[in-house]
């Protein structure tokens, strides 16, 4: 867990680097006087009568390729949508045109990649009573299925995760999908997780022997690939429900392709884990995580021991359980106001067997002040009460501030669209690989302003509960204008610097010049 990485650094020694692609400032008007505007997508959609089978996820990603981010919205029926956007934080719904089917029926949850590397972005969705299914992008945002029996072994329906890396380091996105397992009256049965190795081409091969016993018990509710070490392989981290049954969530190091279950790190909390938000709080390089739970959050901070502390409790990152805030799904460690610190917004919503009443829980937006979380959603505008499950942060309209998209429990999405704020700077970047990993899929990006040195990694797959988001990384500046340099460590080891430009803009990075 130790090796050194030792990347082959590229500079640019002229004035322009061909590399780099600017949109240029994007300019900010007068001082906003609300932060969010709230919109419904999907009052008309017809609610699904039993809540647990009900779509509960959303994902979030740019399907056409036309810069703009667009939604798909899992649903068990009547049918699944595609909503395309229009730049401007609203959609047209084209499912009838862009899916099969006039619409995937029977959908949980998804997330999307490029899995057969032709530069755009596909879908995986796994479902309630059909095997999992990927849905293939033929680059214009419009799809066609691929059922996939085999990796629902045992019982479709048990889905609970997918997430994507190049585990192998072989240029191409492999899948660990993890399940549920059912958690019904006779007590628990597990269901078999699935580790996909991508063979090229999107053709995947079945490698569960690299998956530990324990990991295969785990009802998962969230994993995600993340660098926890100095080797250029990203590692397994999965958050599991029921503590009562099971010991907590695991950690897997990845050496060479194999994975190897970590003990004593700190990581492996007990509790009734249902998301994972992931981010470097405190600048060291280290993945550190934030866990949902009921009743509880879990703040997993790296220490220079190599142990995970939980400081959830010494931050002030509490539910306010007197306010109905029990059951936390999803969240997400992000940048809200621009400001460097990395917040945390988070969905919650009560179980089925609850009353009405406790099932309609108050959403939250932690706010990182740099020496601990403060509640400010009802402040914000933001505190609504929903049943929420899927959770989606992302600048929807490009305007530098993100948007969070909540998925209610089978049914509608709302959408909290940010207003932007002349008081504070940003930066936006979207990578472009040359080989199969075309969106940069586990690249770590650094990016050097003034006195700030603030490292984000490009993701693809499992953060809050059924859903996923866009492959791009967003960087609030606070008061710094002008951006130093941009460093990127590419998943094939490679490091590209890239200096000074403006703040405030969308910035395309390629790993070679066109």
């Amino acid at each position: 867990m130790q090796r050194l990485w030792l990347g082959v650094v590229i500079g640019c020694t002229g004035s322009v680097d061909p590399r780099v692609t600017e949109s240029g400032p994007i300019e900010c008007g007068s001082e906003r006087t609300t932060v969010f505007t709230r919109t419904v997508l999907g009052e008309e959609w017809r609610r699904t009568g039993n809540l647990t089978e009900g779509g509960r996820g959303v994902t979030v990603a740019d399907f056409d390729g036309d810069g703009v981010l667009d939604l798909f919205v899992p649903q068990t029926e009547p049918v699944s949508r595609l909503l395309r956007g229009r730049g401007d934080g609203t959609f047209d719904d084209v499912t009838e045109t862009a899916m099969p089917e006039g619409g995937l029926r029977d959908a949980f949850g998804a997330s999307a990649a490029d899995f057969d590397g032709d530069a755009d972005l596909d879908l995986v969705v796994y479902r309630a009573r059909e095997p999992v299914t990927l849905l293939v992008n033929d680059g214009a945002g419009t799809f066609t299925a691929r059922a996939e029996p085999s990796w629902d072994p045992q019982v479709a329906g048990c889905g609970g995760a997918a997430a994507w890396a190049d585990f192998d380091l072989d240029g191409d996105l492999d899948l660990f999908y993890g399940r549920l397992g059912i958690n019904g009256q006779e007590g628990y049965s597990p269901c078999d997780s699935t580790l996909l190795r991508n063979d090229g081409g999107g053709a995947f091969a079945i490698v569960n022997d690299l998956l530990t016993p324990d990991l295969q018990y785990l009802r998962v509710m969230a994993a995600g690939w993340h660098q926890i070490d100095d080797d250029p392989e990203p590692e397994l981290y999965v958050v599991a429900d029921l503590p009562e049954v099971l010991d907590g969530n695991l950690l897997l190091d990845n050496t060479d392709g194999v994975l190897t279950q970590l003990e004593g790190t700190g990581t492996e909390v007990s509790l009734a884990g249902m998301g994972l938000a992931a981010g470097d709080l405190n600048g060291d390089g280290i993945t550190d995580f934030a866990v949902p739970g009921i009743d509880e959050i879990a703040l997993l901070q790296s220490s220079e021991s190599g142990i995970w502390v939980d400081v959830a409790q010494s931050k002030s990152l509490v539910p306010d359980v007197a306010n109905r805030q029990r059951v936390a799904w999803g969240g997400q460690l992000v940048d809200l106001d621009n400001d460097g610190l990395l917040d945390l917004p988070m969905g919650y919503g009560a179980i089925p067997q609850s009353s009405n009443a406790e099932m309609r829980q108050a959403d939250e937006i932690y706010r990182n002040t740099g020496e601990a979380f403060e509640r400010v959603g009802a402040a914000w505008g933001f505190g609504d009460d929903n049943v929420i499950r899927g959770y989606v942060v992302a600048d929807l309209d490009g305007n530098g501030w993100l948007d969070v998209v909540k998925r209610e429990l089978g049914g509608r999405v709302v959408v909290y669209q940010q207003h932007c704020d002349p008081g504070a700077h940003w930066l936006a970047i979207r990578l472009h690989d040359a080989g199969a990993n075309a969106f940069g899929v586990g690249a770590t990006i650094t990016v050097e302003a003034g006195d700030l040195r603030l490292q984000r990694t490009v993701e693809a797959g499992s953060t809050s509960f059924n859903s996923g988001g866009p492959p791009q990384v967003h960087v609030g500046l606070g008061t710094e204008a002008r951006v130093d340099a941009i460093e990127v460590r590419w998943p094939d080891g490679r490091v590209t610097e890239h200096r000074g430009m403006d703040a405030d803009q969308w910035v395309d990075i390629r790993s070679t010049p066109p």
